[in-house]
């Protein structure tokens, strides 16, 4: 308790303290606080009850001792962690006797010409209701978590008491609604807001957009985000698509072909990190962009932690986020953008104003194992403000 205290649970508390409406919880186990155990229904070994199903941290810790009164969710049940060792009843039922107020996705739920799982949830609504019936679950616990629920959507306008429209018509609304061009718009101003700058020698940032810039992405999930934010510049008169190279680098060499003669034409080199280690390859060539008088930037996509790892590069701005970029058809989204917005705002598109959520500790390598140091490269809360030439 004490080694969480002075870590992990530093910005949980902050959020406390600001009166964060949401809390979600992670499957993770802390046998040496929660000591209950559970017979795995996969190989029937005796497990710990991770944190999402733990009355000992949900309301022992967080509620009690943390003062927390909102909502807390959980993080979806049917994540391997829970649903290969948890059935799923009781998984509920110890979500909701823990303290949780909001079950998500308990139930994989989908419909086409083929498959229909919808009849599944009815199945799984049935068997809580008949361990509530049981008195397995806690009707005071229900009626809190009730209680928590309508007042969030009371105090955010969303509740009507009684007066609920038709379900065709909510469905209707939904669908105008939800991943509407406003929500896109938002989200973008969102991420916009996230990105934190933490290296920007010789206002290396922004970049320019009418010089040849070469791009290196760590995978080819992210080669749609590229796409995307390069497309979006171009229209935007930010930069000259025709300029770009991008390119990915997961499986290349620095000497690759390729590479080589893209790198030869560009003046700079825009390099995206997702993984907490040092790659090699992308380490020289940083290197021979420096002795080459060229302009490295990193954009540290995932944990920031990875900046350390490249500590020579010009520039640093940290997206937290990697994942997602599907489009429609009308161009709208990508769906978790931090990638295309971090690349959008590398080229000026906005000007990064957030600040780290964790300290940043030096790092060194040995034999390919990363290892952090007590030292700090980059504190919490710290966040560049520099920018623009």
């Amino acid at each position: 308790m004490e080694e969480i205290e002075k870590c992990d649970l530093i910005p949980f508390q902050a959020g406390i303290n600001q009166g964060t409406d949401m809390i979600m919880t992670a499957h993770i186990q802390y046998p040496k606080i929660e000591k209950e155990t559970y017979v795995s229904v996969q190989d029937g070994k005796e497990i710990s009850l991770p944190a999402t199903l733990s009355r000992t941290i949900i309301t022992g810790l967080l509620r009690e001792k943390m003062g927390y009164d909102g909502i807390i969710i959980t993080d979806a049940l049917g994540m391997e962690a829970i649903a290969s060792h948890f059935d799923p009843a009781d998984a509920a039922v110890m979500a909701i006797n823990a303290g949780v107020d909001i079950l998500l996705c308990p139930v994989d739920l989908y419909k086409d010409a083929e498959l229909d799982t919808f009849p599944n949830m009815d199945t799984y609504m049935s068997n809580l209701m008949k361990r509530v019936e049981a008195g397995d679950i806690s009707e005071e616990e229900l009626d809190d978590s009730v209680y928590r629920i309508l007042k969030l959507k009371k105090d955010n306008g969303l509740y009507k008491g009684a007066e609920f429209e038709p379900v065709d018509e909510q469905i209707r609304n939904a669908e105008i609604v939800v991943g509407s061009a406003e929500n896109h718009t938002r989200e973008w101003e969102i991420a916009q807001l996230g990105m934190t700058l933490l290296k920007n020698e010789a206002d290396a940032l922004p970049l320019d957009g009418n010089h040849p810039t070469l791009i290196l992405y760590p995978n080819d999930k992210r080669a749609d985000s590229v796409t995307y934010a390069v497309d979006r510049l171009n229209k935007e008169g930010l930069l000259d698509s025709s300029l770009v190279t991008a390119m990915c680098y997961e499986e290349l060499t620095a000497d690759n072909a390729d590479l080589t003669d893209a790198f030869a034409k560009a003046d700079q080199i825009v390099i995206m990190s997702q993984t907490v280690a040092r790659n090699e390859e992308i380490g020289k060539v940083i290197a021979k962009a420096h002795e080459d008088g060229k302009t490295t930037v990193l954009l540290s996509l995932h944990l920031p932690y990875d900046a350390a790892c490249y500590e020579d590069v010009d520039a640093v701005l940290c997206a937290y986020q990697p994942y997602g970029s599907a489009h429609d058809a009308e161009g709208n989204g990508p769906f978790n953008l931090n990638v295309a917005v971090a690349l959008c705002t590398a080229f000026n598109q906005s000007v990064p104003s957030g600040t780290l959520p964790v300290n940043v500790p030096k790092i060194t390598e040995n034999a390919g194992e990363i290892k952090f140091e007590d030292e700090y490269l980059y504190e919490r809360g710290f966040g560049l403000q520099n920018w623009g030439k």
